[in-house]
């Protein structure tokens, strides 16, 4: 095999497939069918010619001047080899069997180079063939055990058809069936120092035609050449991986590594670390720097607290830094205050650590705003319901012994000793509010019922009470001077009191007359003593008159 050649100027590498591992993988088969059949040698069968039969790529770059392939193969038919380096036309080269006229149809003007060797296809001879190619003075020699049989461009389209830059190929050249069997193959490569700074494209020199461009040069910033062959940007002097903001990139600080954007920020230094263009004096965000450093936060740390910030009520946190928290205020001390807020509760918590300090009614504020009137400590969720016709407990309903529901102004509980505070009434203790007629004090009727709800019912001084007569005699006509008024009848009493005489049964209003006895049973106020109707009572006992006959109307004193 060649040995690699080398020199100051010059360095190189190499690639070799000695197929001890019957390993093929890394070859790119595009005709045929290529297999390892052991002993460390590849066989290869088919039927056509489309272009190279399989495609190497040893790994060879750009910066490559001069290289040598070398193959032992062996053959029943045409075999060679083919070379392409960049697919230009003078970087190719086909190496074949003489007096195989078809394959060289384009020669160039080295041509008289060629020479014509015939060689045993019989399948079982090996051949070494060798290629070598300069590059730079875009020459191609082709041999056969050292004998120059062919040279010139020869490219045919094949390889540049298939093949990528740096690959090399192998073709089979024939329009029949073979068989081809190759036992190794090497390629060896050189590179130049074109520009003299000690330095080939093979040492990671970047660019080769720049004397001062080469891994070992200062970097020149900002002037779009990569001086030292780093590939990094020529726009990142402290080599953070961002490029200063002076030219496209977001760097804020490009001579020093630590700052850029999205680095860690150290608060309060000063620096803006991570180039956010804030205040580096406001660790939260809220746009407040923290009041150690000269600002107005009282708690850098949380952005929710800053001069700006909106305060929450009762939770022992002074969001807007002005040394209170804010409470409800609880004007009638019950403990529960309404919307109306205060900031005058101090602070006695922090952020992380928050103590309610609003649940204070000695203090008139609460940590409660359900409160439904303020002005009432009667009045509060949960209060006991009173009789004062207000809702006390904070509900949608007036209790129902609070509501005059008959109209009469009285409603059924008893009014709080505190006074009713709702819709005008004239009192309580309503024992019917579905009678406008019964309430207490009222008239009390006759009627069965508590009118003036006193608990008794049709009482002597019910105002349609009846007087009632003693009727002593029983003559159903009762005695005026003896009366008395109640609601229900009684025996012995009528309701009549026009008796003249109520110990005698005989003796009422309408009764027969009994002349000249001396009683008036008709109870007219007088005896019966004049019969005959002159207008002279009769001179007899218990009459005591002068008609001295009183059945005789034409006898009298007057006649």
């Amino acid at each position: 095999m060649l040995a690699v050649l080398l020199s100051l100027a010059f360095a190189g590498g190499s690639w070799t497939d000695d197929f001890s591992d019957n390993d093929i993988s890394d070859w790119t088969v595009l005709d045929g069918s290529w297999t390892a059949v052991g002993g460390g040698v590849v066989q290869g069968y088919s039927d056509s010619h489309t272009g190279p039969d399989f495609i190497i790529d040893p790994g060879m770059d750009d910066g490559v001047t001069q290289y040598t392939v070398t193959a032992r193969m062996r053959s029943d038919q045409t075999m060679g080899l083919t070379l392409d380096y960049g697919n230009s036309s003078l970087n190719c080269g086909y190496f074949h069997w003489a007096g195989s006229a078809t394959y060289k149809t384009n020669p160039t003007t080295i041509e008289s180079n060629i020479a014509t060797v015939s060689w045993s296809n019989d399948g079982s001879t090996w051949y070494e063939l060798k290629a070598e190619v300069d590059k730079s003075a875009e020459t191609v020699d082709i041999y056969l055990d050292g004998s120059s049989i062919y040279s010139g461009d020869i490219c045919d389209g094949y390889l540049n058809d298939y093949t990528a830059t740096g690959e090399i190929g192998f073709g089979l050249h024939s329009g029949s069936s073979y068989t081809t069997q190759v036992d190794w193959i090497e390629v060896e490569w050189e590179y130049v120092d074109n520009d003299g700074d000690g330095y080939t494209e093979d040492d990671n020199d970047c660019d080769d035609d720049d004397n001062s461009v080469n891994p070992s040069a200062s970097e020149v910033w900002y002037d779009g050449i990569d001086q030292d062959c780093d590939g990094g940007s020529d726009y990142d002097a402290d080599g953070d991986s961002y490029d200063s903001d002076s030219y496209g990139g977001t760097d804020c600080d490009d001579s020093e590594a630590s700052i850029y954007l999205g680095a860690p920020d150290t608060w309060y230094d000063g620096v803006d670390s991570d180039c956010g263009l804030d205040s580096d004096y406001d660790a939260d965000g809220d746009t407040y720097d923290s009041d150690d450093y000269g600002g107005g936060d009282c708690d850098d740390t949380v952005s929710s607290v800053n001069p700006g910030a909106s305060e929450t009520i009762d939770d022992g946190v002074d969001q807007d830094c002005d040394t209170y928290d804010t409470c409800y205020v609880d004007a009638d001390g019950d403990s529960y205050g309404d919307t109306a807020t205060t900031d005058s509760a101090s602070v006695t918590g922090t952020t992380s650590s928050p103590i309610s300090v609003c649940d204070d009614a000695s203090n008139g504020v609460a940590d409660d705003s359900s409160d439904c009137d303020d002005d009432d400590a009667t009045v509060y969720p949960a209060a006991s319901e009173l009789c004062d016709g207000q809702l006390n407990d904070c509900d949608s309903n007036l209790g129902g012994d609070e509501i005059d529901n008959d109209g009469d102004g009285y409603v059924e509980c008893v009014v709080d000793s505190g006074g009713w505070d709702g819709s005008a009434i004239n009192g309580g203790e309503d024992c019917d509010d579905t009678d406008a007629d019964t309430w207490p004090g009222a008239d009390e009727y006759c009627d069965g019922h508590d009118d003036d709800c006193d608990l008794d019912i049709d009482e002597d001084d019910s105002v349609d009470a009846p007087t009632w007569y003693a009727d002593v005699d029983g003559d159903s006509y009762g005695n005026a001077a003896v009366n008395n008024t109640t609601c229900y009848e009684v025996l012995g009493w009528v309701l009549d009191y026009t008796d003249c005489d109520d110990t005698d049964s005989t003796s009422y209003p309408g009764a027969a007359e009994v002349a000249y006895d001396g009683v008036d049973q008709d109870c007219d106020g007088n005896d019966l003593c004049d019969l005959d109707g002159d207008g002279f009572d009769y001179d007899g006992a218990e009459c005591f008159g002068d008609d001295c006959d009183d059945e005789d109307e034409m006898v009298n004193p007057d006649a």
